[in-house]
């Protein structure tokens, strides 16, 4: 599945909650089978590295600044402090990825066998998606391993077909600095146009959540997300639509409506400002005939 994107400017500005994460006293590598009913709007960093397999679930997922939806199989490699989110289609059932995380010093050793791995790390800062299905299975191979020691060393043979560059794209424009993670009101308005793009959403309901006047709230969203709360909400239509186009054979019409348009003409103009190109085109391109 080729995934819908768009960039949401500067959403690196964005304050993440900080997740803290206990390590695994046995193994440098912490490895969880992540399974709930569905995956919240829930913007976070950490320092540690991560590396995510989507298995079961559909949905938007956020690094950085860029917006992507997923499916089975979807897997991206995150750099350290790099703030990321997945949040579930709403009604899509439940979710289960795996999930293997480490901080860098565990790995990049005085060596010059882990230069190379350094590297890697360096270009994760702006999150990578990896593009080779292959890679998926052994991820599956490495979370099955029952020895430690067998387990670093599948680990470290993936690391070591990711360095090439080949094997992943970038997601975000630029890596992500460190920055004040304790904005829960930003946070708190983000899930709510994430939860509610398919619904119409005003400034004034948005402004009502933060606790602020539609006007404050519209000067202090774009201070701190780099764009207008019509702007970011509009970009999360589209990539809500750019999935649907792909999997369905629904009208564009339609689907405009599902997703959250008032118009079909209003959806057009809007979709061919981000993307690039019309609905029809888009889903040409990448539908196979």
């Amino acid at each position: 599945m080729v995934a819908g994107r768009y960039r949401a400017t500067h959403a690196d500005a964005m304050r993440a909650s900080h997740e803290l994460i206990v390590p695994d006293g046995a193994s440098v590598l912490r490895v969880v089978a992540n399974q709930r009913p569905y995956f919240p709007f829930a913007w976070h960093q950490h320092p540690e590295i991560e590396l995510t397999l989507i298995e079961r679930g559909r949905g938007l997922r956020y690094v950085g600044d860029s917006i992507e939806t997923y499916g089975p199989g979807d897997l991206v490699l995150l750099g350290s402090q790099l703030p990321h989110t997945w949040q579930s289609d709403p009604g899509g059932g439940s979710v289960a990825a795996v999930v293997i995380q480490f901080r860098p010093g565990d790995l990049v050793l005085p060596v010059p066998e882990t230069a190379g791995l350094a590297t890697l790390f360096t270009r994760a800062g702006r999150g990578l998606a990896v593009c080779d299905p292959a890679l998926a299975e052994a991820v599956r191979g490495i979370a099955a391993e029952s020895s430690t020691l067998a387990r670093l060393g599948r680990f470290l043979r993936l690391l070591a077909a990711l360095q090439s560059e080949t094997a992943t794209r970038p997601l975000a424009l630029a890596a992500s600095e460190a920055i004040d993670h304790r904005d829960e009101r930003l946070a708190k308005v983000l899930a709510l146009c994430h939860g509610q793009a398919r619904r119409r959403l005003s400034v004034a309901e948005a402004a009502r959540c933060a606790g602020l006047s539609s006007t404050g709230f519209s000067r202090w969203f774009r201070q701190r997300t780099g764009r207008t709360f019509v702007g970011h909400l509009a970009a999360v239509r589209i990539s809500l639509m750019s999935r649907e186009l792909i999997e369905t054979d629904r009208p564009i019409a339609g689907i405009a409506l599902r997703c959250g348009f008032s118009s079909l003409t209003n959806c057009n103009r809007t979709f061919a400002r981000l993307m690039g190109c019309t609905p029809g085109e888009y889903r040409n391109r990448r539908t196979p005939s």
